[in-house]
């Protein structure tokens, strides 16, 4: 049963990619047709056979690469644990439900970054990402820290100040992030500085570069003189 899933996974994605599906597809049809899907995928990817999960997580990032889709509805789908009726909060669910979820939204960003036209990395972040921290399994906690450190690469410091203001997080925990958060600002620091000097040093060289010109005019003003017959040098004419 697991080889016709994945076979099936194999030919679901070529077909929802060019040139089987291609721009002389109508974009609302394509849309309705990964909507069916990305509920199953979801929970495909919760289950525990990692080659169909592996499998799974691939297809599923790349078919939102087809431009008639939108990324906004894969996040949203993976929002769904945390519109629960039943009011059981990402912390308490279960650590391959929440884990799986985690790690899209996670795949996402290093795939496609944020898109604020097609969805709010703010709810993502205080109603999924956070209490993801506090989630007994030790998987779980340490993607939602790798997501906050990615949103902190793309957002910048309100990742932070949401962060520290997590009043009952533990301290051990948020210093960890905080860490990780210097590490970033450090290698950004190093980066721009290493930019400067290369575009200091691209300065420098264009102000001692001789023009060609200058060159060929120099060459123009000399005489040739023979010290020896096997000797020949330049000197420069009065």
């Amino acid at each position: 049963m697991i080889q016709i899933y994945l076979d099936g996974i194999k030919v679901l994605a070529t077909a929802l990619a060019p040139p089987v599906c291609g721009n002389d597809i109508d974009p609302n049809k394509i849309q309705k047709s990964v909507q069916f899907f990305i509920s199953k995928f979801i929970k495909k990817i919760s289950e525990l056979n990692l080659r169909a999960r592996d499998l799974t997580m691939t297809t599923l990032i790349a078919i939102f690469k087809h431009p008639a889709l939108n990324i906004g509805d894969l996040i949203k789908g993976c929002l769904d644990i945390v519109e629960r009726k039943d009011g059981i909060t990402p912390d308490k669910q279960p650590w391959n439900i929440l884990l799986s979820r985690l790690e899209i939204i996670l795949h996402v960003l290093e795939e496609y970054g944020i898109d604020e036209s097609c969805w709010d990395w703010y709810p993502v972040f205080t109603e999924l990402i956070i209490p993801s921290l506090f989630n007994q399994n030790p998987d779980c906690r340490m993607v939602a820290v790798e997501l906050c450190v990615i949103l902190y690469k793309l957002v910048g410091d309100d990742i932070k100040i949401i962060i520290n203001d997590v009043s009952n997080l533990k301290p051990n925990l948020k210093e960890s992030i905080n860490s990780r958060f210097e590490e970033v600002d450090i290698t950004d620091k190093k980066v721009l500085e290493f930019s400067q000097r290369n575009k200091n040093q691209n300065n420098i060289d264009k102000e001692i570069s001789i023009p060609s010109s200058n060159l060929l005019k120099n060459s123009s003003n000399r005489k040739r003189v023979n010290f020896h017959p096997d000797v020949i040098i330049d000197e420069e004419e009065n």
